[in-house]
């Protein structure tokens, strides 16, 4: 988001005019850790549909932490799964202003 002089937050833009994603390795986002079973996990910050992130059913407590390049409000998280035989059971999102933060919040829950 952006600040405009009289106060209210704007939506950053694209040069193409789509929504701006922080959201992706070119921007500076990075994956700071992740469960150990998970494969392939910096694919989660790319745009091929056809690279993805791969957790085996058997493993326990996955998740994967992400660092966006910047602050900023964000209003939308988008999450897509591509292939046919898999799914999200639960999904918890937390939020932190610090990586190095005791305490996260719990921002969005579906179980």
């Amino acid at each position: 988001m952006l600040q405009v002089p009289n106060g209210e937050a704007a939506n950053r833009l694209e040069l193409s005019d789509a929504e701006y994603n922080y959201a992706v390795a070119s921007k500076g986002t990075k994956v700071l850790a992740h469960n150990n079973k998970a494969k392939d996990v910096a694919n989660i910050l790319g745009g091929n549909k056809d690279r993805y992130l791969r957790n085996p059913c058997s493993a326990e407590d996955m998740f994967v932490d992400v660092e966006l390049s910047e602050e900023t409000l964000v209003h939308t998280i988008g999450l897509a799964n591509l292939e046919h035989y898999s799914n999200f059971r639960d999904f918890k999102l937390y939020s932190s202003p610090s990586y190095l933060e005791k305490a996260w919040e719990l921002v969005s829950e579906q179980m």
